[in-house]
């Protein structure tokens, strides 16, 4: 079992908002905040994106699940569908509608699958440096 299959120690902390008692990864303790859901989602839209980088938010899993699917969703209509429509989008009308629109299926959820596991990656490098910066404080 390697280090990021290992279960984190989880601490009691209080939100810096309402005070309410919350968990935290040991690795998050020197968060500048920590948050429960229900602050967190009332202000995130008010918080610099800086500031959220720094905090802890203890997410319920059945909310971390559904802000995943939709922070992929909307990166890959973002990024991925006008590159697409640029370079396909001559192909796409000269094939019958059904093979379109299979067409362009088929490229989404392939752009899914490499975004998903590229942030993925990138979540696991985010962890790793934070519990390395975590040790040296």
């Amino acid at each position: 079992m390697n280090d990021m299959e290992e279960k984190e120690k989880m601490i009691k902390v209080n939100c810096s908002f309402c005070n309410k008692e919350i968990e935290s990864p040991e690795s998050m303790m020197n968060s500048e905040k920590h948050s429960c859901w229900e602050c967190f989602d009332k202000i995130k839209d008010e918080l610099p994106h800086d500031e959220i980088h720094r905090m802890h938010v203890d997410i319920p899993r059945d909310k971390a699940d559904k802000m995943m699917c939709d922070m992929l969703t909307e990166n890959l209509e973002d990024e991925e569908f006008s590159l697409f429509w640029k370079k396909e989008k001559e192909i796409l009308k000269d094939m019958p509608r059904r093979d379109a629109v299979f067409h362009a299926f088929s490229h989404g959820a392939k752009s899914m699958f490499y975004l998903m596991i590229n942030t993925e990656k990138e979540a696991e490098e985010h962890e790793k440096e934070f519990a390395e910066k975590s040790k040296t404080k």
